[in-house]
């Protein structure tokens, strides 16, 4: 039944990984960048959290966490993402060139 259910969560939208990433997806546009972070926490926390699903969200947190000025968690998320082995290219991609832009701006 346990399975039944958790499938359910995952593909119904409600209280899966994936409901939690597009509901932080859908904070971001509005720019509400802290409630997108608890979103986005929310899906990396989940049991049921893919890689590729984990790492798109290490990678939306950290842009959101950008925006609130806390640019250390930032940077460990983008690490983490990185260290994910399955995860997208494009989102490797794009967490090598976001740290090497903060780098490169800090004189490193």
């Amino acid at each position: 039944m346990n399975l039944v259910k958790s499938l359910q969560q995952l593909f119904s939208g409600g209280s899966g990984a994936s409901a939690h990433h597009k509901r932080g997806m859908a904070k971001a546009k509005r720019e509400d960048w802290a409630g997108a972070v608890q979103d986005y926490t929310a899906a990396i926390d989940s049991s049921n959290v893919s890689d590729d699903l984990k790492a798109m969200a290490l990678f939306n947190r950290a842009l959101a966490q950008s925006h609130l000025g806390q640019q250390d968690q930032a940077h460990a998320d983008l690490h983490a993402a990185l260290a994910i082995p399955d995860a997208p290219a494009n989102i490797k991609m794009a967490a090598k060139e976001k740290l090497a832009r903060w780098e490169k701006r800090q004189g490193r």
